[in-house]
Parts: structure tokens; sequence; C-alpha cells
């Protein structure tokens, strides 16, 4: 781990925290990260690859960025790309300012006075409406070409609420650090993870010592599979920016399935199985898996389909209550995850218990690295921190503390095991920390505050997982092994560099918003900071209906156990998706032959597979045909033409993120957005 490594890695972790935000919130370009393989990070360390190390090894070999050195950049780089978009700021402070305006004209909300349940400091100026702290921040004080100074900026409102989420935020994000170490070396040396996204981008910046390129780009079957896609993107680019041009479909609808078949329509997400969208960077993606994961994937939203079909025809309605209010559709998901939180400590039983022996200092384990160790040390003193302050800084009781802290690191595990194992880079869950507890124990035994608090903190820390920390640690670390850096430096990095992101963009974002005002993102400024209250609004009307507002504001303790009412579905649908997925986890371990990997039930509800399903449905054919056609030497020449293909979708993706900037830069107007994956 080289000073200039460590040096830039810190310098561009503070650039993707601030501009990151900067290009997607204020420009409204393409998504800067976007999901658990930004096309900015990969795209750049392509150009550094092929053009930049080059060029160095020319002058000198010795100064190229060798793979230990690019190891440590991307972990600090992917670090830092859990921050600035969905990971959290998207939605960070617009969550927190936006509440007081929308209780403002929200006769519902006003009602039932929904803000006077929130615990004091945890929103600017306790929740109270001003011309300087909200009104300025919705509509800005920036004017064209002249920018507001940082002193402009109301911080004294905003102390109150940053101090007490800033230490939960880096909890958070150091603790998921933690937890990474501690599955690495299980994950990686005895369960043997494929790690699809770390395997290709090792392949990206292996080099040799007496060449300018590494072997991989000195493969021809490389720039072949570059080419066509890269054409293939510059092309369809093009033709979205100038309609009229010529374009190459990569779209499909099987319409005639609604005919044939019209309950069809009634299965939440089945336009993932009459849309089929190609994504090349998906399908290359899927030749790297193992054959019953790329299977699973493919089928995922058949499969979902017949099972929502076979629903409809029993009467049993399947359909989500919304985005943050549960229902079957998001309990089946969480019962998956419970299911895989469940054999992931199962198979691992032996090496966990070790390492959670060795961290409480009960006995040394010469087996057990103490990377391992010291990530356990730090997950548990960052959770127990993190339930401390929601005890204390909040009121949370210690039981319900503990709960949404368990299951927002459930929910992390869950996400970064799917990425290890699946190269699936753009996960979504269904289900929330809220959504399970307010299901598991209803209005009644939780109460307005409580609802309140374990809401704000599922929306602020995971309402949507698509960049979370965890499964950018888990691919850095495992690039990081292979190339010969030493785990635990690699992990203290990742912690540092999410860290020092967050330090800047907090302030960063902050003066963005009173400079150009509230984003144009009515997802993030006006849905996202909704959810708690609308819900806790409808569950005080329906509290109050029923006679039971008064005790449920001052229910705690064990007494919330006699007010315990399970909501519509959640024990069915909990049950099933658990049952089905350890069922077939059981299945995968006895028979060889079985053809399915429980991964399925993850992802099958998902927005992203409904986007995905097909693309690793022909990726899953076309390795099957090369294997039973090649063998596995065949197999083994296809990797750099697969790889090459990854490549022309990433760079295909950065030349018109570089080309929107530029547009928008020379004419000030936003450009039409040509994005390669989905937003």
């Amino acid at each position: 781990m080289t000073i200039r490594a460590v040096v830039l890695g810190l310098v561009v972790s503070v650039f993707v925290a601030t501009f990151g935000y900067f290009n997607d919130e204020v420009l409204r370009l393409n998504a800067f990260v976007g999901n658990h393989f930004p096309i900015s990070v990969f795209g750049l360390l392509l150009v550094v690859m092929i053009g930049v190390n080059p060029l160095l090894h020319s002058l000198s070999p010795r100064w190229r960025l060798r793979p230990a050195e690019l190891a440590v950049v991307l972990v600090f780089v992917l670090a830092a790309c859990s921050i600035p978009g969905s990971g959290l700021m998207r939605t960070f402070t617009t969550t927190l300012a936006v509440p007081a305006q929308m209780n403002a004209i929200n006769t519902g909300w006003h009602k039932n006075a929904v803000l006077s349940y929130v615990p004091e400091g945890l929103l600017p100026d306790d929740g109270r409406i001003s011309q300087e702290v909200i009104a300025d921040y919705l509509a800005g004080k920036g004017r064209p070409g002249r920018w507001i100074s940082p002193a402009a900026v109301p911080w004294a409102a905003w102390a109150a609420p940053i101090a007490r989420w800033g230490p939960l935020v880096t909890l958070c994000l150091v603790g998921a650090v933690g937890l990474s170490l501690v599955v690495h070396r299980q994950w990686v040396s005895r369960e043997r993870l494929r790690y699809p996204i770390a395997l290709v981008t090792s392949m990206c910046v292996e080099s040799g010592p007496k060449h300018a390129l590494g072997p991989l780009y000195r493969q021809r079957s490389f720039w072949w599979g570059l080419a066509a896609v890269l054409g293939l993107r510059i092309v369809d680019g093009l033709g979205a920016w100038f309609p009229g041009m010529i374009e190459i479909e990569t779209e499909f609808r099987f319409d005639a399935l609604r005919n044939l078949f019209p309950s069809i329509s009634q299965v939440e997400g089945s336009w993932g199985l009459i849309t089929c969208r190609l994504f090349p960077v998906v399908i290359a993606f899927s030749y790297f898996l193992a054959s019953d994961v790329g299977l699973s994937l493919g089928i995922s939203k058949l499969a979902w389909v017949l099972v929502g079909m076979s629903f409809y025809a029993w009467g049993i309605d399947s359909a989500g209550g919304g985005y943050f209010a549960g229902g079957p559709l998001s309990y089946l998901t969480f019962g998956a995850y419970l299911g895989l939180t469940i054999m992931l400590v199962f198979t691992g039983r032996d090496y966990y218990w070790r390492v959670c022996r060795a961290a409480l200092g009960l006995g040394r384990d010469e087996r057990i690295e103490s990377t391992s160790v010291w990530g356990a040390r730090v997950f548990l003193l960052c959770s127990g921190a993190m339930v401390v302050l929601l005890r204390l800084a909040m009121g949370l009781e210690t039981g319900l503390a503990v709960l949404t802290v368990g299951l927002l690191f459930m929910m992390f595990l869950g996400i970064a095991r799917i990425s290890a194992e699946t190269g699936l880079f753009f996960i979504q869950t269904n289900w929330q920390a809220f959504t399970v507890i307010f299901g598991l124990f209803g209005a009644a035994a939780l109460g307005p505050r409580a609802m309140i608090v374990i809401g704000l903190v599922s929306v602020l820390l995971a309402i949507d997982p698509r960049e979370c920390l965890m499964p950018f640690v888990v691919n850095g670390l495992r690039v990081a092994d292979h190339t010969g850096v030493r785990v635990g430096r690699a992990g203290t990095a990742a912690a540092l560099a999410a860290t020092v992101a967050l330090a800047t963009a907090v302030p960063f974002v902050l003066w963005a918003n009173y400079n150009w005002g509230k984003p144009n993102d009515p997802w993030a400024t006006e849905s996202v900071p909704a959810f708690t209250f609308d819900q806790a609004s409808k569950s005080i009307d329906s509290l109050r209906s029923a006679g039971q507002l008064d005790t449920a504001t001052h229910v705690s303790g064990l007494d919330r156990l006699k007010h315990v009412e399970l909501q519509r579905g959640f024990g069915w649908a909990t049950l099933t998706g658990l049952a089905l997925f350890v069922g077939f986890s059981v299945a995968r371990l006895r028979f060889a032959w079985w053809p399915l990997h429980p991964v399925l039930f993850l992802v099958w509800t998902t927005y992203p597979m409904n986007m995905f399903a097909w693309s690793f449905f022909l990726g899953w054919c076309i390795k099957s045909a090369v294997v039973g056609f090649g063998g596995i030497h065949g197999y083994e020449k296809g990797k750099p033409l697969m790889v090459g293909v990854i490549a022309g979708d990433v760079l295909g993706g950065l030349i018109f993120i570089g080309a929107s900037l530029a547009y928008y830069r020379i004419t000030g107007i936003e450009p039409r957005i040509y994005s390669i994956l989905p937003g």
C-alpha cells in the first residue's frame, strides 16, 4: 500500500462524494454511481489501463500504477461510492428538511400532529417552518453565475440533526466494513464464492513487468467484444440524442402472452416477463456464474409470474401495500432474506463461532486470521453503539433498537452475499426494517413515536440499497486479495474512505441545497420524506377510531406484547419465503443434480430482475452452449471476449456521461439522457 495510492484514493473519494451528488441532483445527468458496478469508476479504470498506464510505462516502467496500487485506489473509491447517491445523500437532507413544509400543507399530518412525535433535535429547527431554514432550502438562494457563500447556510439549525444522525450513519458504515472483514475469509476460502465483479476487475488490472498492456488487453477476442458493444452503444446513444437516426433494437415485447393468459396482468411486476430488455453487460456477467445461479436468475420472472398467477387463482392477494407499507410481496422477500441469514450462519457456524470467541477474548485460534477477529470487534462495537444512540438520543427502547439495527445489517449482509455469489450489481430488497417491525407488531404495539423513529432510521440508512456500502467493500476486499494487498489494510482503507466521504459530502450537499434549492427529483424529495409520516398519520387515524391512540402513545416495555397484531399476510408470506429459501438450500447441498439456486427467492419480485432476467437467461444459454460444444477449454477462451463485452458497455456509458457533461457545460441546457443501465 504505497503513499501515492492512498493519496490518490482519498482525493478521488472526496471527488466522488461531492461531484457525484452535483452530477445526479444538480445537473441531472446520467447517474454517477447508480449501482454496485458504477460505470464512472470502472470506465475510468479501463481508461487508466488502456491509455494512462501504457503512457507512463513508455516514460518509465516504475511510473505506472501497479495492480496492487490500483486495488487500493479502487477500495477507497468504491467505499466512497456509497455516499453521494441512493446510498445516502440522495435522500438524506430532503428527508429531514421537507417534512416541515409538507406538514404545513397536509391536513392529515396537521390534524394528527405527526411532527410532535419526532424526538427533539432529529429535524432542522425541530420541524418548524421558517424562511431561513426551510423556504431557502426549497427555493435556493443562489443566482445564475453567482454561488452563495458557505456562511449563508443556516448551519446552527442543522447542528442538532447532524450531531444525532452523523454518528449513527458513521457507525453503520464502519460496522458494515467490520462485518465484511468477518465474512471475507469464510466466503473466499471455505465457500469459494465466485465474486464475478471482483474477478472481472482483477482481470482488468492485471499487468506484467515487461508489457505496457496487461495480458487481457493482448487477447484479440477482448477487442472484438469491446468493439462490437461499444459500436452498439455509440449508435444507440446518437439515436437517443438525435431522433430519426438509426438505432439497434435491444427491447422486445411479448404482448401476446397477455391475450393467452389474461391473469398475468394481475401479477405485480409481470411486465418484466412481457418486456424483454437485453443488456450486454449483464449477459457477459452471466457467463462467469455457476450454471444453477445463472439459470435461477434467468427464470426468476417466469417463476414469480407463475406463482403470482397461482395466488390469484386461489384468491390470495399477493400485491404489495406500497413501498413502505409492507404487504405479502414485501414479507415474502423478507422471509427469503431471513432464510439466507440462517443458512449463512449454519454453513459457517464453526468458523463464526471461533471468530466470536476470539473477538470476545475467550481464546485464541491460530486458524482464524486477526483481520476477521478485529472485524468482529469493530462490528460488535459499532452495532452496540448504534443501539445506545437509538436508545439515548432518539428514545427508542432497547429491544426495538436491537431489532432495527439487526434488520439493517441483515439486509446489508444479504445484498453483499447476492453480489459476491451472482455478480448482480443492481439489487433492491422490497422490504425495510420498518415494514418488518410494523408487520410483526402493528400500530397499537409500537405507538406513533417508535414508528416515526424506526421509519426515519429505515429511510435514511436503507431506503434504496442499490448503492449500500457492504457489497462495495466485499468486492474491494476480493480484488485486494487477488492483487496481494493485505485484507486488513484494505478494510481500514474502506472505513477511512467512507468516513472521509461522509464528512465531505454532508456540508457540500447542504451548501448545494441552499444554493440551487431542492433537487428536481420527485421520488427523493416528495415521496421518500413522506413515507414515515404518511404511515404514522394513517396509523394514528386507525388507532383513534379504535379507541387505542392513548394506550398506544404510552405503551412501553413488555406491555407492547399485549397489543401485538400481525399485519395482513405477514405470517404466511414470511414463512413461505423462509421455507422456500431453506428448502432449496438444503436440496442444493444434498443433491449434486439440483438445478436451481435459492437466490431466486431473494430477487424474483424485485425491479432489477424485471429489467435483467432475460439478459441473465440469454447469458446462461450462451455459457451452456460454449461448455457443451467447447468444454472447459472453450469456456476459458471465451472469458476475454466477455470481459470485452463488459468493457465496451462500460466505455460506451462513460462516453455519454462525458458528452452530457460537456453539452451542459457549453450550452447550459440539460441534454437527453442515454443510460446503458436502468435507473
